[in-house]
């Protein structure tokens, strides 16, 4: 079982350090990975966590949370995955989005960071600093923006935080934080670790 997780864990990272997460049906026609499709197809379905919407539900009695939008569906398995892969896109897409690099923090607006979050939703950081500077017009422009590349993958009610806090969160961390050689490296490394797993 312990041997079975740590190959889970490692096909995640594998595909996260390929630059994209991909859907389900992505990895069906994928011949790039190191266990056979529907292997990995099946540890995502048996392993994969479950989306929380109690969670998300539980931001709106949070003190530090300034507004949320849309609710979380339940799902699991392989349903569960594919969700977060639409998060993650959406992230990624509002990340090059020009309306919305205005209201970065490294362009003097207010957001800290955002990013999606595996229970089935996306936060938004507001640094604490910027809030009496934040406005109700401002909120509903960001909200629109996220929910414009969430329309686009089919989704039209996406659950969305904004959250009072200094933390920050890289969309896409596995490409943003790992250079193309250490990519390279960390592939080698898992068909290395799995060939030597098949083997034993």
């Amino acid at each position: 079982m312990i041997k079975k997780f740590c190959i889970f864990l490692l096909i995640i990272s594998f595909i996260l350090c390929s630059g994209s997460i991909e859907r389900i049906e992505d990895i069906r026609e994928s011949t790039d990975l190191p266990l056979s499709n529907e292997e990995i197809i099946q540890m995502l379905e048996e392993n994969n966590a479950p989306t929380d919407p109690e969670k998300f539900e539980n931001f709106k009695n949070s003190e530090n949370t300034i507004a949320v939008f849309g609710e979380v569906p339940y799902k699991t398995g392989a349903d569960a995955y594919d969700w977060f892969v639409m998060l993650q896109r959406v992230a990624k897409n509002i990340q090059k989005d020009e309306d919305f690099e205005k209201y970065l923090w490294d362009n003097g607006g207010p957001i800290a960071g955002y990013g999606a979050f595996k229970d089935g939703y996306i936060i938004i950081y507001i640094t604490p600093d910027e809030l009496e500077n934040l406005n109700g017009s401002d909120i509903e422009n960001i909200k629109n923006i996220v929910k414009t590349y969430a329309e686009n993958e089919g989704v039209n009610n996406l659950p969305i935080v904004f959250y009072a806090s200094t933390i920050t969160v890289i969309p896409d961390i596995g490409e943003a934080a790992i250079e193309k050689e250490d990519k390279i490296s960390i592939k080698l490394f898992i068909k290395n670790f799995l060939s030597s797993i098949r083997r034993a």
